[in-house]
């Protein structure tokens, strides 16, 4: 259970480091048309 804990937090840190410095360059926010909204309202209602 420990291991398993520990791999999931190391690939999730792996992720964000991934989109935050190797894919960083590949972003283009004039492109960008999803609206966060359709994610937050859901997720706040759920939780």
């Amino acid at each position: 259970n420990t291991c398993m804990k520990v791999v999931y937090i190391a690939c999730s840190f792996t992720t964000v480091w991934m989109i935050y410095s190797k894919f960083k360059a590949t972003y283009d926010g004039n492109h960008d048309t999803f609206r966060v909204e359709f994610l937050v309202v859901p997720t706040a209602i759920l939780a």
